[in-house]
């Protein structure tokens, strides 16, 4: 079952917050009570939850922002500082980061990987995406350790655009 527009925006607004250190949920006490009396306390107490549901995972991301690759490694049983999520980390601040348009990359990267996160663990075949996801990652770490960067990046941006079509997250 997916959120409402309204929900899913305060999530979005929750994570983006939370990644430029803001804390800003769209509604404050007094509007919530106010809400009360207009019949609209439920969907304000809604959107906030969401803010904060979407502002608590930015936060606890924050050291790693590699969305679909944690979800997978850790669909894998591996931990947070494994091998294949250190080395595309790394791959992410030193070639990415420093490619003409590895910023708009990075940002599209952050601003759709949450919701696509959201959507395959919700989704019907869970477990193949993220198998497939992961065999996806470890092709790519194989790729990187061969000095293969642009190889690496073409793998792993093919496999996000692809999730991106399947799941509908396309602009």
């Amino acid at each position: 079952m997916s959120k409402s527009p309204d929900l899913e925006k305060a999530h979005n607004d929750g994570q983006t917050d939370a990644s430029n250190g803001e804390h800003n949920p769209p509604h404050d006490l007094v509007s919530t009570f106010v809400g009360v009396f207009l019949g609209t306390d439920e969907k304000y107490r809604a959107e906030n939850e969401a803010y904060e549901e979407g502002h608590a995972h930015s936060e606890s991301q924050k050291s790693g922002g590699c969305f679909l690759t944690t979800a997978c490694v850790n669909h894998a049983g591996l931990s947070d500082d494994c091998y294949e999520l250190a080395t595309l980390r790394s791959f992410r601040d030193s070639y990415v980061a420093q490619l003409d348009n590895g910023r708009a990359v990075l940002a599209e990267y952050y601003d759709v990987a949450p919701t696509l996160v959201r959507q395959i663990e919700q989704s019907a075949d869970r477990d193949a995406v993220l198998s497939g996801i992961f065999t996806t990652v470890t092709k790519a770490v194989k790729l990187i350790e061969q000095k293969s960067f642009q190889e690496a990046f073409a793998c792993y941006e093919a496999m996000f655009a692809d999730l991106k079509q399947r799941y509908h997250c396309v602009e």
